[in-house]
């Protein structure tokens, strides 16, 4: 880590040290603290539980997507598609370690309400924009985009991105434009 580096940061580390070795529910705060040598007082400041670093984490990392996605002045659905599963790529070790963790369902929850806040913006994908007032519009799409990007990092992202977006529009029976 750079001379930058937070003890937050050292903690986000650390869990994620302690997560390639360990069980989860085998790791507790004081564990973190002592890998990230810091005080439990310091973990505090940051978190409320163990469970609150990859909320906050998560949170973070789509604060950066967004900021990289919203550039385009009209953001499509094909772009988000492209977008999201590049991230995937770039975050596919956390996400391995959630899922053998057992806690992808800590992302599932954070993806959905980033899909409905993308959703609502997006051009196109007019498929799903006609649903917008049903309720289980968001859910239904987040949860299997979801869970379709989590299969694509498990299988090492052997489709190309182009073949992914392609059977996603085939599955939604969208038109690539």
């Amino acid at each position: 880590m750079s001379k930058k580096a937070t003890s937050r940061d050292y903690i986000f580390l650390a869990m994620y040290q302690l997560m390639l070795k360990r069980e989860y529910d085998d790791i507790c705060v004081k564990d973190i603290c002592d890998k990230a040598n810091v005080s439990r007082m310091s973990f505090y400041r940051y978190f409320n539980n163990k469970e609150d670093i990859f909320i906050t984490i998560c949170d973070e990392r789509f604060a950066d997507f967004y900021e990289s996605f919203i550039k385009n002045k009209e953001p499509t659905f094909e772009m988000f598609l492209k977008e999201i599963m590049a991230f995937f790529k770039k975050y596919s070790r956390e996400i391995k370690i959630l899922k053998k963790a057992g806690k992808i369902n800590m992302l599932v929850d954070q993806f959905e309400s980033y899909a409905s806040y993308l959703l609502n913006r997006l051009k196109g994908g007019e498929n799903i924009k006609k649903y917008r007032n049903n309720p289980l519009t968001v859910p239904f799409f987040s949860g299997a985009l979801f869970m379709v990007l989590v299969s694509w990092c498990n299988n090492n992202f052997k489709e190309t991105e182009e073949t992914m977006t392609k059977r996603l529009f085939e599955l939604m029976n969208i038109e690539n434009t």
